[in-house]
């Protein structure tokens, strides 16, 4: 049984951190970070192919810098995922913890603007091989499209010339008094004739925006059976996904901060409420933003797995990168009179499930495509198990699952705050090999239109680590920036007691 506490033995104003004591760490971050991310943004957008040239190192970088994005990314939007889940269930264990995932989820907003890149054309050009091919098939049936426009054009033409002297010459006969009532009746028909064929003559008139759209239909019934959102407004969704998670992480933040200072169950209830429905956003937000991303690396290629394999992934590895961060803390004389062994074990134990959740998703996925055996969805796993990613797929199963499910059974290692952040860094490590066995396979056949089989170069391994280091540095480093200014932990919230003194 762990010693028990109360806010009475807590300073009034929480735990704060001390930044000068990690001013080194910090400058190393910074520097290292800096320089690699530098280093990758100008070989991105300086050494790119134009035309049909062969892949340079710039085309390679595409597929470095989207794993390392992407890898923080699920991390980072996992400590939203817990933020989130924890308000929303109203658990009182995690109290003194959440605070550390809410510093994670807050690099929600640097991650987004690490993703500027993809917004150009060279980048994009180079993951979603779709794009190009899309843009090739419209300037394809330009001409096939714009003749049949004209053609339309020409035949109303025609019969708007008809019809217009047909109504003249009833006109005639009307005004000079000798038609009869029928003939009236007649004239009147024929002018509405002529007002509508010179309607459809406007209509018909093959202007840009008519020939846009001819092309779109056209463009689109050659991919037909694809998915159509693939193509149409993937910057614009982006720009959504972005303007949702950080409204989201900034809200819950902010009256976490703000709930230090005035204490009270306001803004603790608020966060409660407006959590149950942030889960439908970020589950539908997460998922497409994975499928834009990554699933759209092989645009023939779909799992309806796809959402919720990233998703078990992320959830999985944010709560390892969760329990190394408190450890950091603790063994640097922070947060030692809130966060107890049992604190760990119920970490564990979420560890632990997530595992096997992982592994069963993946099992699913696998065992499905397999049984169905269709050859656009077989290609994923085909492609993964040549040359050496053979190797990485076998490992991947033993590595992400069996060894962290043997170890995580033991309840003294979901005990003891240094072996579970030991198992907490092996799960990372195969996390980043999982998003690299997802993204990178993908690159030598797409930036060679399937004619190279060649899956492996040590240039490009040398610019996966460059672009890893460029991120993780940075975001690392603003992390730290993070932890300044507010308490370590929700000091004021209305069940930090029931926290401290949790018993599992």
């Amino acid at each position: 049984m762990n010693e028990h506490h109360s806010k009475k033995d807590l300073p009034e104003g929480g735990e704060l951190f001390d930044s000068s004591k990690v001013g080194p760490l910090k400058a190393l971050l910074g520097l290292v970070g800096g320089v690699c991310l530098t280093a990758t943004l100008i070989i991105l957008f300086t050494f790119s192919r134009s035309g049909g040239e062969e892949p340079k190192l710039g085309d390679w970088a595409s597929y470095s810098y989207l794993f390392a994005v992407i890898f923080f990314f699920t991390l980072a939007v996992g400590g939203l995922f817990w933020t989130i889940l924890h308000h929303a269930t109203n658990s009182g264990w995690g109290i003194v913890v959440r605070r550390q995932m809410e510093n994670i989820a807050g690099l929600i907003p640097w991650v987004f603007a690490l993703m500027i890149p993809f917004f150009f054309s060279q980048v994009r050009d180079d993951l979603w091989e779709h794009e190009p091919l899309y843009r090739a098939l419209v300037a394809k049936t330009e001409p096939e499209v714009t003749a049949a426009l004209k053609k339309d054009h020409e035949h109303w033409k025609h019969e708007v010339a008809a019809w217009t002297e047909k109504a003249e010459s009833a006109r005639k006969v009307v005004s000079a008094g000798k038609a009869s009532a029928g003939e009236k009746a007649t004239f009147e028909v024929r002018l509405k004739e002529a007002e509508g064929a010179l309607s459809l003559i406007k209509a018909s008139e093959p202007t840009e925006a008519s020939v846009r759209g001819k092309l779109q239909g056209k463009a689109n019934h050659l991919l037909a059976q694809k998915w159509n959102l693939y193509f149409h407004f993937s910057k614009p969704r982006l720009i959504a996904y972005a303007v949702v998670f950080i409204l989201m992480v900034g809200l819950l933040r902010k009256w976490s901060i703000t709930t230090d200072k005035e204490g009270g169950e306001r803004l603790f209830l608020r966060s409660r409420y407006w959590s149950c429905f942030f889960l439908l956003p970020f589950g539908v937000g997460f998922t497409f933003l994975v499928i834009d991303f990554l699933m759209a690396l092989n645009w023939e290629w779909f799992s309806t797995m796809w959402g919720v394999y990233l998703f078990a992934g992320a959830a999985l590895n944010s709560m390892a990168l969760l329990i190394i961060v408190v450890t950091l803390l603790r063994e640097n004389g922070y947060l030692q009179k809130v966060v107890s062994p049992e604190h760990y074990h119920l970490m564990g134990k979420l560890l632990f499930a997530f595992c096997v959740f992982w592994a069963y998703i993946a099992f699913i996925q696998f065992f499905l495509i397999w049984y169905a055996n269709i050859a656009e969805e077989t290609r994923f796993y085909l492609l993964r198990n040549a040359e050496w990613w053979n190797a990485a797929s076998i490992f991947l199963v033993v590595g992400h699952f069996f060894i962290p499910f043997v170890i995580l059974l033991w309840r003294p290692v979901k005990k003891n705050p240094r072996l579970i952040s030991m198992v907490g860094v092996w799960c990372l490590l195969m996390h980043a090999l999982d998003i690299y066995w997802i993204v990178i396979p993908e690159r030598a056949p797409s930036l060679t239109a399937g004619n190279s089989p060649r899956l492996w170069s040590g240039e490009a391994v040398i610019l996966d680590l460059i672009a890893f280091l460029g991120v993780g540095c940075t975001l690392a480093y603003i992390f730290l920036e993070k932890l300044k200014g507010v308490s370590l932990y929700p000091c004021r919230d209305p069940r930090l007691n029931e926290s401290i003194n949790v018993v599992n």
